[in-house]
């Protein structure tokens, strides 16, 4: 009996020996399996990069928002850049950082529809792009308005146009029909301008003028001859002022005179009352006496008769005024 209760415990460790075995193969075969499709699942997930598609380094940031930057330095030729804000791509061609690709097609025409805001572009290859225009479409009161600088309250360019209105629709300047104006600024606030610098030329009077400048200095202008300087160095005059240089001229030359003295004589009286005679005026003349015969007297005085009673003219020249006597 013992014997055969022993057996039975042989057998039973013999099949949880032989069942421990085959679980242990079981779960080796599992994780070999597992660790093959790990392996399948990361080769199929290998990525293949820009840099390893270009064989170049490939930079990004936002240095770079236009074509023709020269900013960052340094990169290889035909390094890319990537602006991340834009997506856009450029390559670096040795000096500046240019577009990967180009379009040289030229517009041909275009059209608006102001009913839908659709904007329609036909280029070269005949195809047309449209644009989207409604959202520029707003009324003052949906554009923003920075007031940062302003201070005004207005957020809006609507709010921003009727703050202002209404903020000057009390400035104003009104002359006081004094000399002086009151200013009324947006506030409301009163402020009296008594320097309105205006400069003034009075009409003359006796020759006079007043100016008045913009500071209130006033200062006369004399336009009558006793009031401008003469000078006399060349004439010799006393005179130092236009109006004594005048009357001096004046009361010397009232003196100077010439008379007839119906003798064939004159007398000239000079500026320091002088008299002079003059007997010999240089003057010939020659009188006709009516009855054939002429007086001639000369610039001495000597008196001639000329007869010309009794003269025959012999010989007349045709065509000619010389004759013989």
């Amino acid at each position: 009996m013992t014997n055969e209760i022993l057996k039975v415990e042989l057998n039973i460790k013999s099949m949880k020996s032989q069942t421990t075995t085959t679980l242990g193969k079981t779960i080796k075969g599992l994780m070999v399996l597992f660790a093959l499709l790990l392996s399948g699942i990361s080769i199929a997930q290998t990525t293949v990069t820009l840099e390893d598609q270009c064989n170049c380094e490939v930079l990004q940031g936002t240095d770079v928002s236009a074509p023709g930057a020269v900013t960052p330095a340094g990169a290889d030729l035909g390094d890319l850049y990537v602006n991340t804000d834009t997506g856009t791509i450029y390559y670096w061609n040795g000096t500046t950082w240019e577009l990967t690709t180009t379009d040289d097609q030229q517009l041909q025409n275009f059209t608006f529809d102001a009913t839908n805001n659709i904007l329609s572009l036909e280029i070269e290859n005949g195809n047309i792009v449209t644009a989207d225009l409604g959202s520029l479409d707003k009324t003052a009161s949906e554009i923003e308005y920075d007031n940062t600088t302003s201070l005004l309250t207005a957020t809006n360019v609507q709010d921003a146009i009727d703050e202002i209105n209404a903020s000057a629709g009390t400035v104003a300047l009104v002359d006081n029909l004094d000399g002086t104006y009151t200013f009324t600024n947006a506030a409301g606030v009163d402020t009296t301008i008594s320097d309105t610098s205006i400069s003034t030329m009075s009409p003359a009077v006796d020759g006079v003028y007043t100016y008045t400048d913009e500071t209130g200095a006033v200062q006369t202008i004399d336009t009558n001859a006793n009031a401008n300087p003469y000078d006399n160095t060349t004439s010799l005059l006393t005179a130092t002022n236009v109006q004594d240089a005048i009357d001096e001229i004046n009361a010397s030359a009232g003196t100077v005179a010439l008379v007839d003295n119906l003798d064939g004589t004159y007398t000239f009286t000079n500026a320091a009352g002088v008299d002079t005679t003059i007997s010999d005026t240089s003057i010939s003349t020659m009188l006709d006496n009516g009855d054939g015969t002429y007086t001639y007297t000369d610039e001495a005085g000597v008196v001639s008769t000329i007869n010309t009673n009794g003269i025959v003219v012999s010989n007349l020249i045709t065509g000619s005024r010389i004759a013989t006597l």
